[in-house]
């Protein structure tokens, strides 16, 4: 009885370890390019460099998004990037995430970005929040098509009962015709 108890008591911390691991790694890991927090707190300008990190550089939504619009988009409309990342996922390939890499690591790698590079920055972000725009509102899209998709299967659904209806009434009325007439 106590060897069955011992191992549950492991079993249970072992389960509370694995736990606690988890827990740090989704507060203290960019789940994208796998720095800590430690390190971007370090390189980042500024206060709260790590969430900054996670909720703008490396938000996690914005690659789900984006692989739901490519998921969505006419794959004979891709681009080469497109191509790439879409084979990519149909691969169960990583490649495409920028693994170990970061903005702020390369920024302060090499000092501060230049003039040119600040309009690349600034131009890739304005990219990124299109893009994110773009993508919701074909979600939308979407969705309001499958919208009208129902309403539609519910009017073909009433013409037809509407026709039968119909027609049960002009055999119903010819029939009482015919009889009326013998």
């Amino acid at each position: 009885m106590s060897l069955v108890l011992g191992i549950i008591i492991d079993t249970f911390g072992e389960l509370r370890d694995e736990e606690k691991k988890f827990v740090y790694d989704i507060e203290n890991v960019c789940f994208v390019c796998g720095w800590d927090r430690e390190t971007l707190e370090k390189y980042s300008e500024g206060k709260n460099g790590f969430r900054n990190h996670i909720k703008k550089d490396h938000y996690q939504w914005n690659y789900l998004f984006y692989i739901a619009y490519l998921k969505n988009k006419d794959k004979t409309d891709f681009t080469g990037l497109e191509s790439y990342i879409w084979d990519q996922i149909e691969n169960d390939e990583i490649n495409w995430f920028p693994t170990h890499k970061a903005l702020v690591l390369q920024r302060n790698k090499h000092g501060s970005h230049g003039e040119e590079t600040n309009v690349v920055l600034e131009s890739l972000k304005k990219v990124d929040e299109a893009q994110t725009e773009t993508l919701h509102q074909s979600m939308m899209i979407s969705k309001k098509i499958g919208d009208l998709e129902d309403i539609v299967k519910k009017y073909k659904r009433y013409k037809r009962k509407q026709m039968a209806a119909q027609h049960r009434l002009n055999t119903s009325s010819m029939s009482a015709g015919s009889m009326s007439t013998l």
